[in-house]
């Protein structure tokens, strides 16, 4: 009773500590995936970031390597194709990751003639050519706004399409003055910067874009299993056009991002000292100042010359502007250095825009597949943990029960044991000791001690059987077996024990079977069980019927053995133990019935190792039936 309270109580603090668990788990989970939604947005939204930075920068590079600034002289047409044919050896030369470069080109735009000249590498020459039709269609496209507008693009990326192109202006220094004062012992040096119609265009390599560039990058910052997460397009919005997708297309995607970035590098910036003066509409007029001399020259404005300056930028924002200078009064040996622009940046934003989404659907969905994931998981871990406890305390249950059983074994054994050992014992030392003298009661000594040894070979002749069949070393020796002499020879065996107890046994064999494929041995083993069984568990006067016939079994032939007995009866409950090694019943056990718990054990092994079964029905004060089934062969 105590063991059993135990148990209970074990299982009560078992099952509260896993439902304690359980639910801390879910409420943690919540809290981890919310937090993890948060992380998620603001890993995506710096990865986007990144990728959008990295992807510009790669044409930055190309943006600045192709930067061509030339004087405004007589000789600006030689050293513009000079610089152009130094920058493309330079970049060639150079030891660039990607190969952006397809074709490269000088767009020469001097009264409303174009001249079109392509680089040959081979030559380190500029060859003047005719346009191809991907090359005419982009000039056709963008030439008109080249000429009219003569702006200073301010964003790196490329005109993305097939093929991809990036348009790079040529700037001019221009107006270069030189002013002495004799008296302040000043120079003042003023440089223009301006632009002109001409531009490098480069005709860009879109399979190393596609399958090299964007490739890197993603994995670079979204993981080198970016394409089993994400579904990753740059598509434009204006006409819906696709650049490259990755992962599958989508149509609302999670997050997007405008792919160009603002780049200043195009631009003649040496010092900046001041932040742009407007930005409105598509253009912003830049001023920039520069020092190389001992002093910093500084600007002074009034108010009214402030809001004069900031009204007309805003009114004529796409005309270009000059700064003007006033210098303070500056000590003498002093040189002084301004630079002035005239440019017009162009801001106007790309259609391009980088698409992400998650592949197992929207962030929501895919944090809660996350968090479902990790609550099966979590609770499968406790499940396991619960069951395992359980396990644990069952077969600690059925240890202790088997340990009982055995000891109750050892007991019943020793007792049966020592019973026939008395009795040949006794007899022996009568006999030898000359106390019976009768011939007659000599050879019913005989007739004892023989019966009793007997009983002592079977009991040691199941222990060894049961030892075998427990130690996997029992071998069964399956031979042609003729059913009625085999059922004679169990009758034989069991007659004098019926005798004893006034049993009568009825044997009917209704089999057309002449034999059946089995352990002869084993089988006589396993019926000269149940008959000992039933003679035991039998009142005196009683009868025993032992019945052979043929049955289906599993869709083909078998023999039938049942024994059937007007006994005590088993329980239901009980009826699911009796087949346990070294179970016996308490109310057995009780009434001192002599057995050691191990025949019906061997029976059902039996009967396991010829395919066959042993099934039984019983109730308590009724008697019980016992019946064997083994296949024909």
């Amino acid at each position: 009773m105590q063991n059993r309270w135990f148990t209970y109580s074990f299982l009560v603090v078992l099952v509260g500590a896993l439902l304690t668990l359980a639910i801390l788990q879910y409420h943690w989970l919540g809290s981890v995936s919310d937090a993890e939604r948060q992380r998620l947005e603001e890993s995506v939204e710096a990865s986007t970031e990144n990728f959008i930075s990295d992807f510009n920068e790669s044409f930055s590079r190309l943006h600045r390597a192709f930067r061509i600034q030339v004087t405004n002289n007589d000789n600006s047409a030689e050293e513009l194709e000079l610089n152009v044919l130094e920058s493309s050896d330079t970049w060639y030369a150079s030891n660039q990751p990607y190969a952006l470069t397809s074709e490269i080109y000088l767009i020469k735009n001097r009264e409303n003639v174009s001249e079109i000249n392509r680089y040959n590498s081979e030559t380190n020459s500029l060859e003047q050519i005719n346009p191809d039709s991907s090359l005419q269609s982009w000039l056709e496209d963008h030439v008109d706004s080249v000429k009219e507008e003569r702006s200073t693009p301010l964003r790196s990326l490329p005109d993305l399409g097939d093929p991809s192109f990036l348009k790079i202006p040529v700037q001019v220094l221009d107006f270069v003055t030189l002013n002495r004062s004799d008296q302040s012992q000043n120079l003042e040096v003023r440089l223009s910067i301006d632009q002109l119609d001409d531009f490098v265009l480069i005709r860009l390599n879109d399979e190393v874009i596609q399958n090299e560039l964007i490739p890197d990058i993603a994995s670079r910052y979204f993981g080198d299993s970016y394409q089993d997460q994400y579904q990753i397009s740059i598509v434009n919005t204006e006409n819906g056009s696709r650049y490259v997708t990755i992962g599958g297309a989508q149509e609302n995607p999670e997050f997007s991002k405008n792919l160009d970035r603002l780049n200043f590098s195009s631009l003649m910036m040496i010092e900046n000292d001041r932040n742009p003066v407007d930005m409105e509409g598509d253009s912003v007029v830049f001023s920039f100042f520069s020092s190389h001399s001992e002093r910093i020259i500084t600007r002074e404005r009034s108010s009214e010359n402030v809001e004069e300056e900031q009204e007309q930028l805003n009114s004529n924002i796409d005309v270009d502007a000059t700064t003007q200078l006033q210098s303070l009064n500056v000590e003498s040996s002093t040189h002084d250095t301004s630079i002035t622009t005239a440019f017009v940046g162009n801001l106007s934003p790309s259609a391009w825009q980088l698409w992400l989404s998650f592949k197992a659907g929207s962030l929501d969905e895919f944090v809660s597949k996350t968090r479902n994931r990790n609550l099966t998981i979590s609770f499968g871990i406790l499940l396991v943990l619960g069951i395992s406890g359980c396990m644990i305390l069952i077969f600690a249950q059925r240890s202790r029960e088997l340990a009982e059983q055995q000891m109750l074994f050892v007991a019943g054994v020793s007792h049966e044991l020592r019973t026939p050992i008395t009795v040949i014992r006794s007899a022996a030392e009568n006999l030898s000791e000359g106390v019976v003298q009768n011939e007659d009661r000599k050879k019913e000594y005989a007739n004892l001690m023989l019966a009793e040894s007997k009983r002592l070979s079977e009991m040691v002749d199941q222990i060894m059987e049961f030892s075998g069949i427990q130690s996997g070393k029992r071998i069964y020796s399956i031979t042609d077996v003729a059913i009625d002499p085999l059922m004679q020879d169990v009758l034989r065996e069991m007659e004098s024990m019926a005798e004893q107890k006034n049993i009568e046994i009825q044997y009917s064999n209704i089999s057309k079977l002449p034999t059946f494929r089995a352990d002869r041995d084993a089988i006589f083993l396993a019926l000269t069980n149940l008959i000992r069984n039933a003679i035991k568990f039998s009142d005196a006067g009683s009868r025993v019927i032992f019945r052979v016939d043929e049955v289906t079994y599993k869709s083909e032939l078998g023999l039938r053995m049942q024994i059937k007995d007007e006994g005590i009866g088993i329980s239901e409950e009980e009826q699911k133990k009796i087949f346990q090694p070294f179970y016996r019943a308490e109310h057995v056990v009780s009434e001192q019935i002599k057995g050691n718990g191990i025949g019906l054990s061997l029976v059902e092994r039996v009967a396991k190792a010829h395919n066959g079964t042993i099934t039984v029905k019983s109730s308590p004060g009724v008697g019980s039936t016992f019946t064997l089934i083994i296949p024909v062969s």
